[in-house]
């Protein structure tokens, strides 16, 4: 009888985990654990520092390069955002777009 219990709390549980990963998957756990994944990838070759926001305050509050404006960041001045813009395209890394 208690054997019987138990083996059906197991199964219960083990439904409803099984069940609230498919639906999390779903509803956009799968995009967040991409975007983790990513992120760790980019950290890992360089890219890009692990801790990006972090590095974009460092960069609006340390070295002025950014200004920070609602939850984004913006150059400080236009010839900053051409110099970085010039250096990728030098090193291949975007395709040069038309004005």
């Amino acid at each position: 009888m208690l054997y019987f219990l138990f083996q059906h709390i197991f199964i219960g549980v083990l439904s409803g985990v099984t069940v609230s990963f498919i639906v999390v998957g779903w509803y956009g756990g799968l995009d967040v654990i991409e975007h983790g994944i990513i992120r760790f990838i980019i950290a890992w070759w360089g890219h890009a520092p692990l801790n990006y926001a972090r590095f974009l305050d460092y960069a609006a509050e340390e070295l002025n390069f950014l200004q920070k404006v609602g939850g984004g960041y913006v150059f400080i001045h236009r010839y900053l955002l051409e110099h970085f813009a010039e250096i990728a395209v030098e090193k291949g890394y975007v395709t040069p777009q038309g004005d």
